[in-house]
């Protein structure tokens, strides 16, 4: 199991006994290790593009060991891990097709990197794409933060989406250091058609564009746009890790971008807020997410983890 990494594509299809059970939380030495081994196999195998790990669902303890209640890959803290992408999970969104009593569902949209800091590997986007369009949808990506997720994964933008089977691209520059500016890139030519009325429509069509576009000439041109992204997560990480340092504060979710997610000691955050601006993102939990960018220093970092080390006290 720890050397799946070396593989492209590792298949289970094993068959659910009690020594062996389906719990991330198990402590039998065999899951155990497995899981353990997961999260290195989807984030470095094949280069870094991540190994695709196939998991058999039919062999999934389906009547529960004789209770009667059936399951899918959806009720399996397997498929709860955020490794796993469970492609039956967004199956059960497609339903009522071709029935004029339901909303017809017509697009994936996948948020990369996602709005908790974490990315999709390649390989996942792909098997996402290759899901969408075997139903008839098309595949629409959010990259507010695809420079982050592309700096991330050692790819280019293109790599990142149209080599995914993405068929149009948010692409976010105000994220990424544009003073203003985002743009839409349909990678199917066929669906462009009407792009221009419902830019109009939609009241996007700005007086003097080319001002706007030009922002993104700079962004694209000498790897500026990864530069800007890698710094972000630079610092990101640098201050996922001090701030873990500081007594009563807990870094909650995996850094792979320019977010940070903590929960702090009681009292903290109000008067932190009052010193850095930032988000309570949780309110039932008091999880808190900050963001670094671009223009984010090393020194910004160290001033406000000092900040946060002080009022912990």
């Amino acid at each position: 199991m720890a050397q799946q990494h070396n593989f492209d594509v590792v298949n289970h299809s094993w068959g659910f006994v009690v020594p062996f059970a389906d719990s991330q939380l198990s402590s039998n030495a065999a899951w155990s290790s497995f899981f353990a081994s997961f999260p290195d196999a989807v984030q470095t195998g094949r280069g870094g593009l991540g190994t695709v790990i196939v998991h058999s669902a039919g062999n999934d303890r389906t009547n529960q060991f004789n209770s009667g209640l059936a399951r899918d890959t959806n009720d399996s803290n397997f498929t709860n891990s955020r490794f796993v992408i469970s492609v039956a999970a967004a199956d059960k969104q497609v339903w009522g097709v071709g029935d004029e009593h339901h909303v017809q569902a017509r697009a994936l949209s996948i948020t990369q990197s996602t709005e908790l800091g974490t990315r999709y590997s390649l390989a996942a986007v792909r098997e996402l794409a290759d899901w969408a369009h075997g139903r008839g949808l098309f595949v629409h990506m959010d990259g507010a933060r695809l420079a982050n997720a592309a700096a991330g994964l050692g790819v280019t933008l293109g790599e990142a989406s149209a080599g995914c089977g993405v068929d149009v691209l948010s692409f976010g520059g105000t994220k990424n250091g544009g003073l203003g500016a985002e743009a839409v890139v349909v990678l199917r030519p066929d669906l462009g058609g009407d792009l221009l009325f419902r830019r109009k429509q939609g009241m996007q069509l700005a007086s003097k564009m080319r001002y706007a576009a030009a922002q993104f000439v700079a962004l694209l041109s000498d790897d500026l746009w990864r530069r800007n992204a890698l710094q972000a997560n630079a610092t990101a990480a640098r201050l996922a890790e001090k701030a873990a340092d500081v007594p009563g504060v807990k870094v909650t979710r995996p850094v792979e971008a320019n977010a940070v997610f903590a929960i702090l000691p009681p009292g903290v955050t109000e008067p932190l807020q009052a010193e850095y601006p930032f988000y309570v993102w949780d309110e039932t939990t008091g999880e808190v997410r900050w963001m670094t960018s671009f223009a984010t220093t090393d020194q910004d970092v160290d001033d406000f983890v000092a900040a946060l080390a002080r009022l912990v006290g």
